[in-house]
């Protein structure tokens, strides 16, 4: 996806977030195949030390830096990164599953360190249906910032 294709109202919503006149996190659903993971990677392309994970992806890299796989790192490392080294952080596809104890905790350990930090989190869940799925907690801090609705439905159709 190229940035003229992105939907006037998600382009307008990156200017704002990107200029400072928005506040972070920007919490971004949408209908499976609207856009958002494109959407996301121009973002992630155009802030400089920036990281896109899906949510699962971080989990898997989190538990083998927590079970020792890595000489050089351990589970202290990654979150240090999160927290402090990216200048913008991405997590795609919160919600996909039911989450685990850990997950949970993954999660909100996650806002908490990147609170007030530039921030996305992107669900196929509106913020109601990802309070069902966690809890008000969660949804509360996601949604604490810009929530932005893709309008598209599925362009993979």
């Amino acid at each position: 996806m190229r940035w003229n294709a992105l939907e006037p109202g998600m382009k307008e919503t990156m200017l704002k977030l990107l200029e400072g006149t928005a506040k972070w996190p920007l919490y971004l659903h949408g209908s499976a195949g609207s856009g958002k993971t494109c959407a996301l990677r121009l973002l992630v392309a155009l802030v400089s030390r920036s990281k896109y994970d899906t949510f699962h992806d971080f989990l898997v890299t989190l538990r083998e830096y927590g079970s020792g796989k890595f000489s050089d790192a351990n589970e202290l490392t990654i979150w240090n990164r999160y927290r402090k080294d990216f200048d913008l952080t991405v997590i795609d596809e919160v919600g996909s599953r039911t989450p685990s104890d850990f997950q949970y905790e993954t999660m909100c350990r996650l806002l908490d360190a990147r609170e007030d930090k530039p921030f996305v989190v992107a669900s196929n869940l509106t913020l109601m249906e990802l309070s069902k799925l966690y809890d008000d907690r969660v949804s509360s801090r996601c949604g604490a910032g810009t929530v932005y609705k893709m309008a598209a439905g599925d362009r993979r159709f």
